[in-house]
């Protein structure tokens, strides 16, 4: 696991290119990162069969940023964690956006819960909280449920990819954000209620 804490306007930035995991500790996350008011940006890359983050217990990534932050999902690295279904408390992203400033995932790998994509069309994916912004540009495969109900800043999510690949697939409850939001696909993207095959 990899825990991370600036204070005062100190920026952070954290790159990994292998796997991250953690043991079965219940709300340990795979990467826990906060800062004071400055930014905080997680760069998820892959190198060879490695570039997985996986929070087992707990979040695959948990972050409490003071200013703008970013989590890069690099191509075919993914994060996950292995007891978000819908009978555990975990969240494979838990975000936070600070006041006046924006939180965004750029993902262009995986993200989803600890079983095949199939199995986790209904688990707990990404959780937003915050006076801030969430914005989510998937540009790879997001699969699970988003919880944004504790967030009033608004939420962007749109997605570029569909297939096998690609898209936002879920079934279950989905929450927005108190403020102003916008869900949807550019020309190329799909959102799937259920897995790939179960319609858009």
């Amino acid at each position: 696991a990899i825990l991370a804490q600036t204070s005062g306007s100190g920026n952070l930035s954290i790159t990994t290119r292998s796997n991250v995991s953690v043991n079965s500790t219940s709300g340990v996350a795979g990467i826990d990162a906060s800062t004071g008011v400055g930014s905080l940006q997680i760069n998820v890359l892959r190198t060879g069969s490695s570039g997985t983050i996986n929070g087992a217990a707990g979040a695959g990534i948990r972050i409490r940023p003071g200013a703008d932050a970013e989590i890069f999902v690099a191509s075919q690295a993914t994060v996950q964690a292995t007891t978000s279904n819908p009978l555990q408390t975990n969240w494979v992203l838990d975000l936070t956006a600070a006041s006046g400033a924006t939180t965004t995932i750029r993902n262009n790998g995986r993200i989803l819960g600890g079983g095949s994509p199939e199995d986790s069309v209904d688990d707990r994916t990404i959780l937003a909280a915050g006076p801030g912004q969430l914005v989510v540009n998937n540009d790879g495969q997001v699969v699970g449920r988003v919880n944004a109900s504790g967030l009033s800043g608004g939420m962007t999510f749109i997605t570029s990819t569909t297939g096998n690949d690609g898209g936002w697939a879920s079934t279950g409850s989905n929450v927005f954000s108190s403020g102003d939001d916008l869900i949807g696909t550019t020309a190329t993207g799909s959102i799937y209620t259920g897995f790939w095959t179960g319609g858009k």
